[in-house]
This record gives structure tokens, sequence and C-alpha cells, in this order.
């Protein structure tokens, strides 16, 4: 089984929840532009996806190109990160080939000073999710809670646990 990437994640979204804000508001943040601080100067990147506080990054197989994933992930999450004041708020990194999705909680480490560079990020795995037959029930719980969360919901690792713990709806 092979679910879509990228702007057919979007397609996928409309069948799944048809009339629902997320239809309109989840291609808004398809590819969309960051600046990255690298050592070698500014560069800008293109997010395969930036929907309320998630990073989405799509690949053709993570098994090939997942460091790849990483990666970007990494110079995303330090070009939102360096956009935004101080401190920077708390974001949900994840790698898909649409079959495998990876949950990463970024993190700024501790050399992280002055500008953010994608170096200064680390991203801790918290999740994978292999959607078959069997997982179809989990995928669609966990691609609801992360696409219908409440507005404004203050990040806490409480707040995590709930959304992504053992006794998560998405577990």
């Amino acid at each position: 089984m092979k679910l879509p990437s990228g702007r057919g994640f979007a397609v996928l979204i409309g069948e799944l929840f048809p009339g629902s804000k997320a239809v309109t508001k989840f291609p808004e943040g398809t590819e969309k532009i960051v600046r990255i601080d690298t050592a070698l100067g500014q560069k800008s990147g293109r997010m395969d996806s930036y929907y309320g506080n998630a990073v989405i990054e799509f690949e053709k197989s993570l098994k090939a190109t997942g460091k790849e994933a990483e990666s970007q992930l990494q110079e995303y999450t330090a070009g939102l990160w360096s956009s935004e004041p101080t401190p920077p708020r708390p974001l949900i990194a994840i790698a898909s080939d649409g079959v495998t999705w990876r949950v990463y909680l970024p993190r700024l480490s501790d050399k992280g000073k002055g500008k953010i560079k994608p170096e200064d990020i680390e991203l801790e795995l918290t999740r994978e999710l292999v959607v078959t037959e069997d997982t179809l029930a989990d995928f669609w719980l966990w691609l609801t809670s992360l696409l219908f969360r409440p507005g404004g919901v203050a990040a806490s690792s409480e707040q995590f646990r709930l959304d992504f713990g053992a006794t998560s709806a998405a577990e």
C-alpha cells in the first residue's frame, strides 16, 4: 500500500476529512519557503508541508533517504526558530514516505548560541508508525490529532504525552 506524499497528501486529507478546515489550511503550508542560516551564509529551503506546529518532509523512500529527511527537518526547524522570538516555540518534525511516518521532537542543543543553525538542532525520534491494513485506524487517529488539535495548545511535556504517549488514542 502506498499513500500519496507532498501535494498528494493534501488530496488525501480532502478525501478523509471533507469539509474540514484542514482541507483548506493544509495546502497553505505546502512548499513554504524558509530562510536558513548556515556556516557558509544564508540559504533558503522549501518545506514540503508546514501545518500548525508540524514540519513534514516527504521522501520517496525513508530507507534510502531517511538521513537526508532528518537533515532537512533540522534545516527547516532552524530556519523557523531563527525567524521567531525567543524562546522558540515547540515544533513537531515528521519524515514520511507515505507508509512510514517518523515523528521527532526537535530541540535546540546547548551549543546553539546566537543565530540558530541546522547543526544546533537535535531530533529525538518519539514515534514511528508504519501504515498497514492493521494500523490504518491508528494512523487515522494520529492524523486526526495532528490536524485537528485545538488552536493555541500550550506546548508541554504533558501535552506531548497526551498526544503521542502510551495511553494516547494514537498509540
